[in-house]
């Protein structure tokens, strides 16, 4: 094995914490979740996405995109410093998605080509690899960068004091602390409340920890699920080519097109769609308007 894919390697567990980060990271006791990506999504996506792969960019694009994300985390790293809120909890969000290109810039896409030969699926190989460009991209795209990884948890603080909701609930389900559910119930009206979508993907992967008794909408397994896929529907970033998208391509499941599609057909068995389908009606209330049902 060449150094570059032995380097893959053992960094390979921190990628799949980042891919899985939205129905995984909260079952592994012990993990360290400061210390692995975890994938989200500053803009917006389209409400729904088919479930087709990303088209492949061109060097120029991914050059441009390279430059604007090294803008951005300039103009979010004065503002953070600033004091804005939304800065240090999206300047954190970045830090999170490019922690495994962190380890070594200079053998991460060498590392990307070595997972893409070894990938299960053979045809998901240039897939693999092109989503392995686009994080790299998102990341500043050049060698010689070091973000200060050690800053995510004390931004995500300092947003968290601030009332930033989607912070609050990531310290909490990083430090694999189980809130009483009187709280983690008020966080999930704060968040539908402020229509924040990425605190709504923090707490619906903490929604295993509750027994499902009835007494709510968002608890229990299927409702976890269900309250991301309601965060996809109403705009968070889960289709192809995104940043979450390409987490889960780089584990090689390139093909599923947006996270609703990675759950229904790679996380669930197809005996509890029926549950999930359910699930996701019964949050239908809790919303304003009938967006988190749309198929």
């Amino acid at each position: 094995m060449t150094k570059a894919g032995a380097w893959f390697a053992g960094g390979l567990g921190v990628l799949l914490m980042g891919g899985m980060a939205w129905s995984v990271l909260q079952r592994s006791p012990g993990v360290d979740a400061e210390a692995a990506p975890v994938p989200t999504a500053p803009q917006r996506a389209a409400a729904t996405a088919p479930a087709v792969t990303a088209l492949p960019m061109s060097a120029a694009s991914l050059a441009r995109m390279a430059e604007q994300a090294n803008a951005e985390l300039a103009q979010l790293n004065i503002a953070a410093q600033a004091g804005d809120r939304l800065a240090q909890r999206t300047l954190a969000e970045r830090y999170e998605h490019c922690t495994f290109v962190n380890l070594s810039r200079a053998d991460y896409l060498r590392g990307v080509e070595h997972l893409a030969d070894g990938a299960f699926d053979p045809t998901a190989g240039p897939a693999i690899i092109d989503a392995g460009r686009r994080i790299y991209a998102r990341c500043g795209g050049k060698e010689g960068l070091r973000f200060p990884l050690t800053a995510v948890r004390s931004l995500r603080r300092q947003a968290a004091a601030q009332g930033d909701v989607a912070s609050q609930a990531w310290l909490h389900m990083a430090t694999l602390e189980t809130l009483d559910k009187a709280d983690y119930l008020d966080l999930i009206e704060q968040s539908i409340a402020a229509d924040d979508l990425n605190a709504m993907r923090y707490l619906g992967q903490m929604a295993y920890r509750y027994d499902d008794d009835g007494s709510h909408p968002v608890l229990g397994e299927l409702a976890g699920y269900a309250l991301q896929i309601a965060a996809c529907r109403r705009g968070a970033d889960c289709v192809a080519g995104g940043p979450l998208m390409d987490q889960f391509c780089q584990m090689g499941s390139c093909g599923s097109g947006d996270y609703e599609q990675v759950v229904r057909h790679e996380l669930l068995a197809p005996g509890q769609l029926a549950r999930l389908d359910a699930a996701i009606e019964r949050l239908t209330p809790l919303f304003p308007d009938p967006v988190a049902a749309r198929r």
